[in-house]
């Protein structure tokens, strides 16, 4: 089967090549048939429609987890921050408020502040760029001015690497000119 389309104005023309027997059946079937086929085209559509909001809501609950497994991580290492009792009696009372075994609340605590660390690493990284000193940065972030130091020591290679990148995008774009 072939099938020609041309379009003059408002109007289009479709030509078809078909076998007789296809033909013949869509002049028998032709109503019919253009009614199953635009049912059948309705269902698709709605079935991809509702795969996509299925996914953008799966997607939302998956945030919405990440958010609460970070906040009770939070929850637990302030609480253990706050007290001076016993860290297994303060897990033990957190387990029985939140449903949960105290390992949990352990591994939850310290992946928040396993978050916590990165995020303050990423921290000092960006005001080392924006070109604050040491001691600056250490105020911005909560850390002493030589653990700066050493996280920047630390990152070295990655910040030595970022300003290959920079100073090379700076002398394309200054070649360029």
């Amino acid at each position: 089967m072939s099938k020609v389309t041309k379009v003059y104005g408002n109007t289009c023309v479709v030509e078809l090549e078909l076998p007789w027997e296809v033909a013949e059946l869509l002049v028998e079937q032709g109503p019919a048939l253009l009614e199953e086929i635009s049912i059948a085209l309705r269902m698709r559509r709605q079935r991809t429609e509702h795969n996509q909001k299925f996914a953008a809501l799966r997607e939302q609950d998956r945030q919405q987890a990440k958010e609460d497994f970070y906040n009770l991580g939070r929850v637990v290492d302030e609480a253990l921050q706050a007290s001076n009792s016993n860290k297994k009696e303060i897990l033990k009372k957190l387990a029985i408020e939140h449903d949960v075994v105290p390992s949990f609340l352990e591994r939850v605590r310290a992946l928040y502040v396993q978050k916590q660390k990165e995020q303050r690493k990423a921290d000092v990284v960006r005001y080392y760029f924006a070109g604050f000193t040491n001691s600056q940065i250490g105020e911005k972030v909560g850390m002493s001015a030589g653990a700066v130091a050493m996280v920047l020591k630390r990152e070295g290679n990655l910040l030595e690497a970022i300003k290959r990148l920079h100073s090379g995008a700076f002398a394309a774009q200054e070649g360029g000119k």
